[in-house]
């Protein structure tokens, strides 16, 4: 399954949009330490939405194949801005804590469910052993 986003930045909204498709993911900014508006979401904001994201998605899809009565499932990610080592920044550390609610003697397997992530969630797998990015440029005058 080969995954493919874009984004691109609207110069008069001073905000950018990330698509799939014709599928609007999100809306993002410039952090406001760093001289954004703040109006959207930090691509910080994004990427640990995207590990909370995927901790839930994979948690459901694991409990569907048990056949869990799940109630609720919430997660809560935290990281830290720290110096990179080539310069600039990185998020260093990041924290998650996630709770789910299932139905009564279904407890068990829950857990079982969630220590499955350690596995299962691709973004974890992903920043765990982290793929070469490669960077193609394109300048054009106007």
């Amino acid at each position: 399954m080969e995954i493919t986003v874009t984004a691109r930045w609207d110069i008069e909204k001073s905000r950018g949009k990330v698509l799939t498709g014709d599928i609007n993911i999100a809306d993002f900014d410039i952090p406001k330490e760093f001289g954004g508006s703040g109006s959207a979401a930090s691509p910080e904001q994004l990427f640990m939405a995207s590990v909370a994201s995927c901790m839930i998605t994979t948690f459901i899809y694991l409990a569907k194949k048990l056949n869990l009565h799940v109630e609720e499932v919430f997660a809560e990610v935290s990281g830290r801005l720290e110096r990179a080592e080539k310069g600039g920044y990185k998020i260093g550390n990041i924290n998650v804590n996630i709770g789910v609610k299932v139905g009564k003697g279904e407890e068990k397997d829950a857990e079982n469910c969630l220590r499955a992530l350690d596995t299962y969630c691709i973004i974890k797998n992903t920043l765990e052993s982290p793929p070469p990015i490669t960077v193609r440029f394109e300048v054009k005058s106007a």
